[in-house]
């Protein structure tokens, strides 16, 4: 856990309950498409009067006395008469521009299902990283004990045979659920070997459960297992790593349907380690199926294939041991394959041009909206909140109730405060939420800078980076929609120095004609960056500004939320793009095939441009370097809004 820093001393009430308010001709909210109109949350939201026009500002927008925008959502603070809006569209982060405006979209339906879009993640030499195989023939043996006590244990017909089908059964449960408080309770032998074998073979296959011999009344034996409640053991056999292996085991990583954070956390809850004993170059999101590498700290090959009986969504294999771990960032880039089903273009020369732009062009290289999450309240407000250490509105916004959330434990939180109770009544692990009320519970619960520490770090970085990311978005679209596509006077292009190292320089009268937009880059802003030598850079001291931050000071009293910023290419493009069409009536057909299908041999066969079927589909093809987002590559070519 990390150090923590600092405490919060007010003492305000619990957060008030929370309705839907319905908007009224009268009295509704300007969507303006200026970017230096910024929302505000609840924790730093004021009322105050505009210099100029003497309008009420409400959320950093006008209230206006007639209705002249589109309906949004607004969520009321009963007692406080705070409103909240439920953010819904791209335009909210700051995007809003396309590359090739003239180049009709083709429309189409996203990730209808999420094994529509497949990634698999290229590593730092550009090897493609796939689930090829989840065997262990050719993966060193450990020289332990352990390892020598349970090498003559086989497949399952040996597990059966030892402990029965149905026992078998109960352990898988016991596994899946981490339930500390359940016991089964499985027969044993007098013969003191094969009980050896038995607890050698749970210890193999069921990592995370722990077996122990107990004479009964009767004088008969029997084995108890339960979930292990501490990680001493683990520990001990860690710090006797055999030398014959690096002490890393690489593994890749398959998932569908479930984000990198989420899988990683369920991963080493059932191993019972730290998650801190697992790294990975990036993070893939939950709506896809996705290919990755990622290593675990001392923790044996064996150990880890034996999670594949019990996960469902996490397929891992190709086993083997490195010498070093997984940093952030080490990889060169992401392959996809992607269904765009339902297009609306019947002409095929429109879906050519599209593709030809995107090729030739790129697309606007924003920040996508897996960037700032999927709940009501964006990632990047709460990251702002905590660069202001507004630490009672962080924990508001990551508990209040929601507009469309039934979770009940949320108005339990915001009728009573009591971290304990809401705690209580939440039935399936929440994340950051459930780190968030552990971390009240144990510091007091108003201690919510304390509590923020709870939740791991680099989701709370997450939050930190998703503010800087909608500042960049906001700042690169007015810089298009004023500019357009040529590079300007002050922009900043990456220059090699005489010692190799990158340096950001402005584009000078002698410079200018040698740059292309392609070229230029944007801060996120930090306090180890330069900004554009134009009036861009007064829109970052704006932007920033309204949010009561200092452009000049984006240090931190908490040294981890200290930002340094880094700098991001406006335009992006797409390598080794190829396309095919499809045709299909069902849309539950696949039309791509995954690893785990290649596999099973299960293979899948979509029909060709000429086969009949009432739908069309577009599959594409290609790569992107790391940190660039695919969504934002297909909106370019949609012309459709991203959002999930």
């Amino acid at each position: 856990m990390d150090d923590e820093n600092g405490e919060d001393l007010t003492t305000q009430e619990p957060p008030a309950k929370r309705q839907r308010l319905e908007i009224e001709d009268g009295n509704a909210v300007t969507e303006e498409t200026g970017v230096a109109d910024l929302r505000r949350t609840n924790t730093d939201l004021e009322s105050s009067k505009s210099n100029n026009s003497g309008k009420e500002l409400l959320l950093g927008k006008e209230i206006v006395e007639e209705n002249e925008t589109e309906d949004m959502v607004v969520v009321e603070d009963v007692n406080q008469k705070k409103p909240y809006i439920n953010w819904r569209k791209e335009s909210d982060v700051g995007i809003t521009e396309y590359i090739s405006k003239d180049c009709r979209g083709i429309g189409g339906i996203l990730k209808e299902r999420y094994s529509d879009f497949i990634v698999h993640e290229l590593s730092q030499t550009g090897e493609l990283i796939e689930l090829t195989s989840q065997s262990l023939e050719d993966v060193p043996k450990r020289t332990t004990k352990a390892d020598s006590a349970s090498q003559d244990l086989g497949d399952d017909e040996m597990v059966v045979g030892l402990v029965g089908e149905e026992c078998l059964k109960e352990l898988e449960a016991l596994l899946e659920s981490g339930d500390k408080s359940i016991m089964v309770e499985i027969p044993s032998s007098d013969d003191k070997m094969l009980r050896t074998k038995t607890h050698a073979m749970i210890k193999r296959k069921f990592p995370g459960l722990e077996s122990t011999t107990v004479a009964k009344d009767d004088g008969k034996r029997v084995l108890n297992v339960t979930v292990k409640r501490n990680v001493t053991g683990q520990n001990r056999n860690r710090d006797s790593w055999p030398k014959n292996l690096g002490p890393y085991c690489s593994v890749r990583m398959f998932k569908e349907n479930i984000d990198t954070i989420q899988a990683v956390s369920l991963i080493t809850k059932l191993l019972h380690v730290n998650p801190k004993a697992v790294s990975y170059a990036g993070t893939k999101d939950k709506r896809g199926v996705t290919t990755q590498e990622i290593r675990f700290h001392k923790i044996a090959a064996e150990r880890i294939k034996g999670l594949n009986k019990v996960l469902k969504q996490i397929k891992l294999g190709n086993f083997s041991y490195k010498d070093e771990p997984l940093k952030l960032g080490q990889l060169t880039g992401n392959r996809f394959s992607v269904v765009v089903r339902d297009i609306r273009v019947k002409n095929d020369a429109d879906i050519d041009t599209c593709l030809s732009s995107l090729e030739e062009k790129g697309f606007v290289n924003y920040f996508g909206m897996q960037r700032f999450g999927i709940s009501v309240v964006p990632t990047y407000e709460i990251g702002r909140a905590m660069l202001k250490c507004e630490w009672k509105g962080a924990v508001d916004l990551l508990l209040m109730p929601q507009t469309g959330s039934e979770d009940p434990w949320r108005q339990t939180w915001a009728e009573t405060g009591d971290p304990k109770k809401t705690l209580d009544e939440i039935t399936n692990w929440k994340g950051p939420e459930s780190h968030l009320l552990k971390g009240l519970m144990k510091n007091g619960a108003k201690s919510y800078c304390n509590a923020l520490y709870f939740i791991p770090r680099n989701v709370r970085l997450m939050y930190l980076h998703s503010y800087q990311s909608y500042v960049w978005n906001s700042v690169v679209s007015e810089r298009l929609r004023k500019y357009g596509l040529q590079p300007i006077l002050g922009d900043l292009v990456e220059v090699k120095g005489s010692s190799e190292e990158s340096v950001m320089t402005p584009l000078t009268a002698e410079t200018l004609s040698s740059a292309g937009i392609e070229d230029v880059v944007y801060p996120l802003p930090g306090f180890d960056v330069r900004y554009p030598e134009n009036d861009l850079r007064d829109l970052y001291e704006d932007l920033l500004r309204r949010d009561g931050l200092d452009i000049g000071n984006m240090t931190h009293k908490i040294k981890d939320y200290s930002l340094s910023g880094t700098y991001r290419k406006i335009v992006a493009k797409p390598q080794d793009l190829s396309h095919s069409l499809h045709r299909y009536d069902d849309v539950k057909v696949p039309l791509v095939e995954t690893d785990w299908d290649r596999i099973q041999g299960t293979g899948v066969c979509p029909k060709g441009e000429g086969e009949g079927g009432k739908f069309r589909a577009l599959k594409l093809d290609f790569s992107l370097p790391s940190s660039c987002y695919a969504t934002m590559a297909l909106r370019e070519v949609m012309k459709d809004s991203t959002q999930q």
